[in-house]
């Protein structure tokens, strides 16, 4: 599978729903994937942008089997930091 960070120049930053993504992590507790769907994307669409993540060392996606399947989501030092900015930067965008 090409992984789509590698072929966007501009980096996971640049793919859809990577600033979303990022801010929701942020502000919620225990994320899992399934929380990010019904908001930003369909559930493949969403998964492949957190490998992507994963890969830049954004996020880390935790697997649990038991008692179901299930991803947790979890944002790095790194992944926490840009979150911190966009969130910044986002709400600078916002206010008047």
């Amino acid at each position: 599978m090409l992984n789509v960070a590698r072929k966007n120049k501009w980096g996971v930053l640049s793919e859809r729903y990577a600033v979303p993504v990022l801010i929701t992590l942020l502000k919620t507790e225990n994320p899992k994937i399934s929380d990010l769907t019904p908001k930003l994307g369909s559930y493949n669409t969403i998964e492949n942008l957190l490998f992507d993540m994963e890969e830049s060392g954004l996020v880390v996606l935790n697997k649990v089997t038991k008692p179901h399947k299930t991803t947790y989501v979890l944002l790095t030092d790194r992944g926490e930091r840009v979150a911190k900015i966009l969130c910044a930067a986002d709400e600078t965008a916002r206010s008047d």
